[in-house]
């Protein structure tokens, strides 16, 4: 087959690469095509079915692995040296096809099952996944048959084109087999002595068989006229030419090369050639030889049926084994080229070489019958499943002609019809398979995803499959899709009848899609798919996937004889698949929608909108209020708050078209007719402790056609609200005059309850108050604009205004009450208390206090340290006795001056003083007769924004009054 130094190299080679972890290959494009596994007495079969595989099959991008190298392959794997064919488990195909490079490779097996050949076996791709299934039988002997639909499933999965091929028999092919396997073994010889009596018109129709030959005819160590042999069954008439004058050139005398030649010649129409080749044969001992040259070249010249004898008829009477070289030659030319003398010879000795060329022998008795031998002696020699589809008719013909009682040809007949019915069956049962043409759709393109996770579809002895519908599949009312479930099982009957499985699917003829509930069961449905009495059932579900277009189907693949049960599901896209279609019903309220949007828009055209924004008043709480859109200015009046709280609490924030109830501080009222429109705004809401109920007027709004019409109601109030109440020593005063600022020609007087209400705006303003003679002003800055309740107490006022005259009256006796007190300090210390030098802090007193006051002034040396809490020289006031001795400035001050005293003159006076409430809550926490610090820091300023009555008593002081300003004080006069 090739030389022995290449094959230990190769065989080494792809040794190592299998001891060696796997890895990628680095170029992948390449298939590969083993023997089909068989029992023992399939062999021949299946290795007859592998050869024709091979030769029906043309490669286009990928090449297939020559046999040689997987031979070595294989034995690199297995250890050992295959024997007669190269076949490869499923266990070996990932791996081995990994170390040759290839990324397809077939594992099939061949089978007999009743009368027919069963092919069945897995193609697999890259890492060992499976890309398609093969399932097909024939009537025994239909070998070229099964080869054929074998190569028209694999040619798409290798990238291949099925080429039309002979359709030859297995008597035709076992010569060429017996020489594969001896090549597989390493004999040549064996080879070479098997092809030798193949027929001339078969190899030159066969790749593969011309592979066969092709090693023969290269391999050096085979003798030359072998080697010519094997060229001569190739056809390849010039190189058998070319290497016979190459042998002759060494050997002269060679008959067998010289008639090699002679054949050749004639084949080559060189037949003056062929005759000088011939010529020089005369004399020779080789019979068998010679008369094959001169019957070839009288057959290839077309000399009458007497010449041909003639090349024959020394063979007449010889022993059978010479007829070996020539029985070929007539097997292969057609019925009738010889007489019957050689025919009726040839005849004879085939039946004497049957036991050692069964092959031979029963073609050369078919081509007798057909040709009008007799019946008797050709059928017991005829092996009806080692013929081919051609020679089978035309025995079959020629027996239903002739008749006859014999036995034989009577058991010949029914096989041959038995044969014949079966194959006629087989493409019966193929044509009613109608397959599907063309290529394959969006839908059976998703759909072989999902169904490539069963994995009992992919096994070899399933053929049939029953589609049946599951419970449940549909979808809701409202969903904008219908799913289609008939789509869907059209969809799997397409995908399953294609490649990679090509099974026959049809639909089950039981509604199972109406079954209930308790019958939905898994058990239920396993029961229901043995009696369905297929080998598989396979039932779906098919229901939206959320409101997008896209659908989730469910598989349930029932395995009748394992009784097993497979489950896939998948998500897959609805509208290019088909799956789904628009829902009318939904489509129809669309349209509906659609034109309801579409009157919308144009009535909302003439229309416009208004937007009621309410500024709430920061002092109040717990605001109801309602807004009313209308064309009449009567704003809804509320009777009872407590009727009108109840029923905004029950009805909660709600708004109309022209109404809304419980508003925020924005409402927006759309769609309104343009005109005229009167916006109220009514409710009731909470200020200080009293329910109150909302008087706003209305505001006007002119509404235009797609436009927003803007009303603003303002409640926050500009103006306090202040409740003042006189009383005196007898209850509350009635008829007391109140006015505000010097406005006293407004002046308000109050009820019988003593209750005056004055309206205060913002700012710095006086209260007049004058009732049973005294006249009252209260100074107040008005920060917010709130209620703020006040009580003017007349008999207190009588009180403060007894304490201002008592000190008018007494301002002159004041000196006494001054006394002076001396510390002794260390030089330049300050005591704890005073402040440092250079503060100063004016005092004065009471308006009228200083219009009696004298131009004197007191005066408190730099050095001195007054009691009082001013520093030195701080304090400046009237005198009231100029004559009173006091130091002059030029008399030299003491180190430690003394300590000035002030006294009280009368206990009211000294306690109900008018300095603010600081120096109030001052006296009140001191003790009586301790001295008062007049330096004492006094807040007027309430905290947060809380206005402090500074003129109010101790014990009216509130801190949501508004703040009492006292006037400034005069500034003093000093000298």
């Amino acid at each position: 087959m090739f030389a022995f130094p290449l094959r230990a190299a190769l065989l080494a080679t792809l040794l190592l690469a299998a001891l060696l972890p796997a890895r990628p290959a680095a170029a992948q494009g390449a298939a590969i095509l083993p023997d089909l596994n068989a029992p023992p007495e399939l062999s021949e079969q299946a290795a007859a079915v592998s050869l024709l595989l091979r030769s029906y099959l043309k490669t286009g991008e990928r090449h297939l692995v020559p046999r040689h190298e997987l031979a070595l392959a294989v034995e690199a794997f297995t250890g050992r040296t295959p024997r007669g064919t190269l076949t490869v488990s499923g266990d070996q195909a990932p791996r081995l096809a990994e170390q040759l490079g290839a990324d397809r490779i077939l594992v099939a097996q061949l089978q007999q099952s009743g009368k027919r050949l069963m092919a069945t076996g897995l193609i697999y791709g890259p890492a060992g996944r499976r890309m398609g299934r093969i399932s097909m039988g024939v009537a025994a002997g239909e070998l070229a048959d099964l080869a054929h639909q074998l190569a028209e499933r694999l040619a798409p999965a290798i990238g291949a084109t099925v080429m039309d091929g002979p359709a030859v028999g297995l008597a035709d092919l076992r010569p060429f087999l017996a020489a594969q396997a001896a090549l597989l073994m390493g004999d040549a010889a064996a080879a070479a002595h098997a092809v030798e009596v193949a027929l001339p018109n078969t190899a030159d129709r066969l790749p593969a068989a011309l592979d066969v030959l092709r090693s023969l005819a290269e391999d050096p160590s085979l003798s030359a006229p072998t080697r010519v042999q094997a060229r001569l069954l190739m056809g390849d008439w010039a190189a058998a030419v070319e290497l016979a004058d190459e042998g002759l050139a060494a050997d002269p005398k060679n008959i067998n090369l010289r008639a090699a030649k002679a054949r050749a010649k004639a084949a080559l129409r060189d037949f003056a050639a062929a005759e000088a080749e011939i010529g020089l044969l005369k004399g020779s001992r080789q019979l068998p030889t010679v008369a094959l040259a001169i019957a070839a070249l009288a057959v290839e010249r077309g000399d009458p049926v007497a010449r041909r004898d003639e090349a024959l008829s020394p063979l007449l009477g010889r022993p059978a084994s010479e007829w070996r070289a020539v029985l070929p030659l007539l097997a292969a030319c057609p019925a009738g080229t010889f007489g019957p003398q050689i025919e009726a010879a040839a005849l004879a000795a085939a039946q004497k070489l049957a036991p050692q060329e069964p092959s031979l022998a029963s073609a050369v008795a078919a081509r007798a019958l057909a040709g009008g031998a007799a019946a008797s002696q050709a059928a017991p020699l005829i092996k009806v499943e080692e013929l081919s589809t051609d020679q089978v008719k035309a025995v079959g013909t020629r027996l239903e002609k002739v008749g006859g009682s014999d036995p034989a040809a009577a058991a010949l007949s029914q096989e041959i019809r038995s044969r014949q019915e079966e194959s006629a069956q087989g493409r019966a049962a193929a044509a009613v398979v109608q397959r599907p043409v063309g290529p394959p759709s969006t839908l059976v393109r998703n759909l072989h995803s999902l169904l490539q996770d069963f994995d009992l579809l992919y096994e070899p002895t399933l053929t049939s499959v029953t589609i049946a519908p599951l419970p449940g599949s549909g979808q809701p009312w409202y969903w904008p899709y219908l799913v289609r479930s008939e789509r869907l099982s059209g969809g799997l009957l397409e995908a399953l009848m294609r490649p990679p499985w090509e099974l026959h699917a049809a639909r089950s003829q039981i509604r199972t899609e109406e079954l209930p509930a308790s019958r939905a069961t898994e058990d239920a449905l396993a029961v229901l798919a043995r009696d369905m009495a297929d080998q598989a059932v396979l039932m779906y579900r098919i229901r939206p996937a959320g409101l997008a277009p896209w659908v989730n189907v469910d598989l349930i693949l029932f395995d009748v004889a394992k009784q097993k049960v497979h489950r896939a599901s998948r998500a897959l896209i609805g509208r290019s698949t088909g799956l789904v279609m628009v829902n009318p019903f939904i489509a129809a309220l669309c349209v509906l929608a659609i034109l309801a949007s579409a009157a919308w828009v144009t009535v909302i055209s003439f229309r416009g909108a208004i937007v009621v924004r309410v500024q709430w008043d920061p002092d109040s709480k717990e605001e109801m209020f309602s807004i009313l859109i209308s064309h009449s200015n009567r704003t809804p009046t509320i009777e009872n708050p407590t009727a009108y709280k109840k029923k905004l609490e029950w009805l909660g924030q709600r708004k109309r078209r022209f109404e809304a109830w419980h508003v925020e501080r924005s409402t927006t009222f759309r769609g309104i007719p343009k005109g005229k429109y009167f916006v109220h705004l009514y409710g009731i809401y909470t200020r200080g402790r009293q329910i109150l109920v909302l008087s706003e007027p209305f505001e006007t709004v002119e509404v235009v056609p797609r436009k927003s019409a803007f009303v603003v109601f303002n409640l926050e109030a500009s103006e306090a609200d202040f409740k003042i109440t006189v009383v005196d020593d007898s209850g509350p005063v009635d008829g007391a005059r109140v006015w505000l600022d010097k406005d006293r020609a407004k002046a308000v007087a109050s009820s019988k309850e003593g209750m005056v209400t004055v309206k205060v705006p913002k700012g710095y303003h006086v209260i007049n108050v004058i009732a049973k003679g005294i006249h009252v002003e209260r100074p107040y800055h008005v920060i917010k604009a709130k209620i703020h309740e006040m009580t003017i107490n007349l008999v207190w006022e009588r009180r403060q205004e007894h304490a201002s005259r008592a000190l008018e009256r007494q301002v002159d006796d004041a000196l006494p009450y001054l006394t002076m007190s001396r510390r002794t300090h260390a030089p330049g210390a300050t005591p704890a208390g005073v402040p440092p030098a250079g503060q100063q802090a004016s005092v004065a007193t009471r308006a009228d206090v200083s219009r009696a006051a004298t131009d004197e002034t007191i005066q408190i040396p730099p050095a001195g340290n007054a009691s009082l809490g001013f520093p030195a020289g701080s304090i400046q006031g009237p005198l009231p006795r100029p004559s009173q001795a006091r130091p002059s400035p030029a008399q030299p001050q003491p180190a430690s001056a003394g300590r000035l005293t002030l006294r009280p003159l009368a206990p009211q006076a000294a306690t109900q003083t008018a300095q603010g409430p600081a120096i109030r809550s001052q006296s009140q926490v001191a003790p009586a007769g301790a001295p008062v610090d007049l330096n004492m820091p006094v807040d007027l300023e309430p905290g947060g924004d809380t206005p402090v009555d500074l003129g109010a008593p101790v014990d009216r002081a509130s801190p949501d009054e508004p703040v009492d300003l006292l006037p400034p004080p005069r500034p003093s006069r000093t000298r």
